[in-house]
């Protein structure tokens, strides 16, 4: 017995060291990842562990004793208490109705409601509304922000995977005037549990959030950002760093490169989201009808927080509804969480922060099942693995009602299955291994029948290998234009921007059109592969039925350009057959699957010897298409990069199939 204890006790440490395996494996594959508000990966037991605890907020949310903890902390604290006022679909008709008002309110609404609220005693103010534009009686509403201190809303316009722009009120510069962010951050899965709290960008003045400017403005509360942790009222909230770009003011808005972003790191914090329904909240016409005075006096010293309600089927100040572990909710209710999360002093804490109490925690796993696991029969095993993983979950939901203490549940229950089943199976083996042997005494050796059955997609193997780097032979079509730099130079920029987006969606579709890819964009240049992954034989007949229509396009363009008294250009286009590397190419941070060789070199060289308006053949795509083309002869071109001349052809015209 002892020796099936210690050898219990192995196996159970090696089945704990295999999980640690893969959790760190895990970790290390997508802790370099780029994170950003719209991609970005997480290792899968941590999205394991969102999801176990997304259950836990909701049978935390539907407890009775959730809230009975809310109302006390409530009585106890009625300045922290949050009240939210929709503008929703009977307060637009009410507005209608009444005051004969269409949205967007004329400011002198906001005025007299701003008013109201602080001279019925509101603690703080904050209006989940964008003021973008200039309007009417913008002095009025000023004088009423800053006489209330109340906070607007601004935020953040995306692009992909990039930040665009940001909008701030449009009296954002004067003095006294709040506004923070009102971005949200949904994860992978759609669900809101993390809001943005920090976001630095060469944009805005302000980089914290409608939540933190409210309490650090609106509140007279200070919070202080250290680190990976935020400090408010001596309580630290922990805090995640992500990775975003941004586009430099500077750099134009149309299309541009790498070297116009800059890399900003948002600061994300939990939500520690309490129950469904949790604040009081009322339509925002209540503060208007023949109840406002009753409904004044329940303002006071409570936080108001005043945005739409998107889930009456209107969606205004770009509002909408998310998913979030405790249901869906409009983006003002979240912000109103985001909020009690640090009024209550409740930050959600990961633990263990420390690596070796988890590493020790696993490995104790599996020291316990190695070791019972041979001491009970294999009926009361499965009660052992049963009751194990149930106290798991009970001590961890205990453990978050209370103290919001997010264990690493999934790593752990993970554990306990591999643990108990990797033991069990061994037991299992060694068991069946000894009737085994005593039943070869009798029946002698039977060799398994192994069956394999392989599943083979050529299409799928091929791609992979050139993912990996793979020879083929393709049509490089290349396309440039002529004197785009002195045009450039004569031309204000959003003149060359509009040109170049006139120009680059034609001749894209025509690329699709004859069956072709863009593999990219080299400034004003065009480089299309005729046709990889898969090459065709006719592929270069496609590539010069495509070049002939760009030349044609380019005609009715220019003439389009004329007639509007605008500057127009002419393009030359190179067209090269022959032997590339295919594959995916870059780095971590970026990869393309592209074409790489003296094939598109050669291509390239053909284009910036031709003409503009002049289509340049290598000898290698006339040889496949001569029969359907006219051409002149222009004897071998010497070709930079090259020691022996390309023998090419100018395309005269093409003929019909």
């Amino acid at each position: 017995m002892v020796k099936q204890i210690r050898n219990g006790v192995l196996v159970g440490l090696f089945a704990s060291l295999c999980l640690l395996t893969l959790v760190f494996l895990d970790h290390a594959w997508t802790d370099s990842a780029i994170r950003n508000l719209h991609q970005g990966e997480t290792p899968y037991f941590d999205r394991m562990n969102r999801l176990l605890y997304d259950l836990f907020f909701a049978w935390r949310g539907s407890s009775q004793s959730m809230m009975l903890r809310q109302n006390s902390y409530e009585k106890d604290h009625p300045e922290k208490t949050i009240l939210i006022f929709y503008i929703d679909k009977l307060t637009l008709i009410y507005a209608k109705r009444h005051y004969h008002e269409d949205f967007p309110w004329p400011r002198l609404r906001y005025v007299r409601l701003l008013e109201d609220l602080r001279q019925a005693g509101a603690r703080a103010i904050a209006l989940d509304i964008l003021f973008p534009n200039e309007r009417k009686g913008d002095n009025l509403l000023l004088k009423a922000l800053q006489e209330s201190h109340a906070v607007l809303a601004s935020r953040y316009v995306y692009g992909e995977n990039t930040l665009q722009n940001y909008e701030p009120p449009v009296f954002y510069k004067e003095p006294g005037v709040r506004y923070g962010f009102v971005d949200m951050k949904p994860d992978l899965d759609r669900i809101v549990r993390q809001t943005i709290f920090n976001l630095a960008t060469p944009y805005s003045r302000n980089p914290w959030s409608l939540d933190a400017t409210l309490l650090h403005y609106g509140m007279g509360k200070p919070i202080a950002l250290d680190g990976d942790s935020i400090s408010f009222e001596n309580t630290t909230f922990p805090v995640t760093r992500g990775t975003l770009n941004a586009r430099k003011p500077s750099a134009p808005l149309g299309a541009f490169s790498s070297d116009d972003v800059l890399p900003v790191n948002p600061i994300f914090l939990d939500i520690n989201y309490t129950s469904p329904n949790r604040f009081i909240n009322f339509p925002l016409y209540s503060l208007w009808d023949n109840n406002r005075i009753e409904r004044l006096r329940e303002v006071k010293d409570k936080i108001v927080l005043i945005g739409s309600k998107a889930s009456e089927g209107i969606e205004i100040f770009g509002g909408d509804v998310f998913a979030t572990p405790i249901g869906e909710m409009n983006g003002v209710e979240i912000h109103a969480h985001a909020l009690e999360t640090l009024l209550m002093h409740q930050p959600i804490i990961d633990f263990p922060k420390n690596r070796l109490l988890f590493v020790f925690l696993i490995l104790s796993l599996g020291v316990f099942f190695g070791a019972v696991i041979p001491l009970i029969k294999s009926g009361p095993q499965l009660a052992l693995g049963t009751m194990s993983i149930a106290g798991e979950l009970l001590l961890a939901y205990a453990l978050f009602f209370y103290h919001s203490i997010r264990l690493p549940l999934a790593p752990v229950l993970a554990a306990s299955v591999f643990d108990f089943s990797f033991v069990s199976f061994y037991f299992y083996a060694l068991a069946r291994r000894e009737v085994t042997q005593v039943r070869r005494l009798f029946e002698g050796y039977l060799s398994p029948n192994v069956v394999t059955t392989l599943l083979e997609e050529q299409n799928l193997k091929k791609i992979k290998k050139q993912l990996a780097g793979d020879k083929e032979t393709v049509t490089i079509l290349y396309t440039d234009i002529r004197g785009f730099t002195t045009l450039s130079e004569s031309l204000p920029p959003e003149e060359v921007v509009k040109l170049l987006n006139e120009y680059l969606p034609p001749m894209s579709s025509i690329v699709y059109r004859f069956g072709g890819y863009l593999d990219k964009f080299i400034g004003d240049a065009i480089l299309a592969v005729f046709s990889a992954p898969f090459p065709q034989a006719d592929d270069p007949w496609r590539a010069v039925q495509a070049a002939h229509a760009m030349q044609k396009e380019m005609t009715k363009l220019s003439e389009i350009w004329e007639k509007q008294n605008r500057l127009s250009f002419q393009v030359g286009i190179g067209i090269n057959t022959g032997e590339v590397v295919l594959g995916n190419v870059g780095s971590q941070y970026k990869k393309d699957y592209t074409v790489i060789g003296d094939t598109v070199n050669v291509a390239a060289r053909l284009c910036g010897l031709a003409k503009g308006g002049e289509i340049l053949l290598s000898e290698a795509t006339y040889e496949q298409v001569k029969d359907h083309v006219e051409v002149k002869p222009l004897g071998p071109l010497s070709v930079k990069g090259r020691n022996v001349p390309v023998l090419t052809f100018l395309l005269l015209g093409v003929r019909e199939m």
